[in-house]
């Protein structure tokens, strides 16, 4: 399980609820403290401190996120190659149920990878900020006007700033509370250049 990291150095006591708990994943929801103690020979007080170990305020924390990671494998397809998620002489039905697995675990990898507290972040700056200029090229375009498309309805409007070619005259004619936003995938290298 990912939530008890291989680094961590655990007692023996503490791994024996870890062996527990992987074992008897699918008990996990209606089991108290004590009953885990019980069941993997070990203590309350054990479980709180491994809990403790894997940034987890307490046991509920702990039976929260097990549950959580429980659910995100459960739809999680390890099968399949993001690479190359079919080829040339897979049959239709192949390739669809390899583009529908390589899309939902891709929403599943997103979602536990987003951390809120820099989408909040993000947010603010956008709605404190008096113009948001955008910038992306090729794919990373896609994606601004997809993004633009989806704040619009919240009555944002952010400005595509390299729609038109336009980004070498909008960038000198950005003011102090703008905000410029510059979306680069990280697989390839884009830059660009402001004067």
């Amino acid at each position: 399980m990912q939530l008890f990291p291989k680094n961590i150095k655990y007692t023996n006591t503490e791994k024996d609820v870890i062996h527990y708990i992987e074992h008897h994943i699918n008990d996990i929801d209606n089991l108290t403290i004590t009953d885990l103690a019980k069941e993997s020979h070990t203590s309350n007080a054990t479980i709180i401190r491994l809990s403790h170990k894997v940034n987890c305020n307490g046991f509920k924390d702990l039976k929260v996120k097990i549950i959580k990671e429980r659910e995100n494998n459960h739809y999680l397809n390890n099968n399949v190659d993001f690479s190359f998620p079919f080829s040339p002489i897979d049959d239709p039905a192949t390739i669809k149920n390899s583009i529908a697995n390589l899309y939902l675990n891709s929403m599943t990898v997103l979602r536990d990878q987003i951390d809120t507290s820099k989408i909040m972040k993000a947010a603010e700056m956008i709605m404190d900020s008096n113009r948001v200029f955008m910038f992306g090229v090729g794919d990373t375009g896609i994606t601004v006007k997809s993004f633009i498309n989806k704040v619009n309805k919240l009555n944002i409007f952010p400005i595509f700033a390299n729609e038109n070619g336009e980004e070498d005259h909008i960038v000198r004619r950005v003011r102090p509370n703008d905000l410029t936003v510059l979306l680069v995938m990280r697989t390839m290298n884009v830059n660009l250049a402001m004067k």
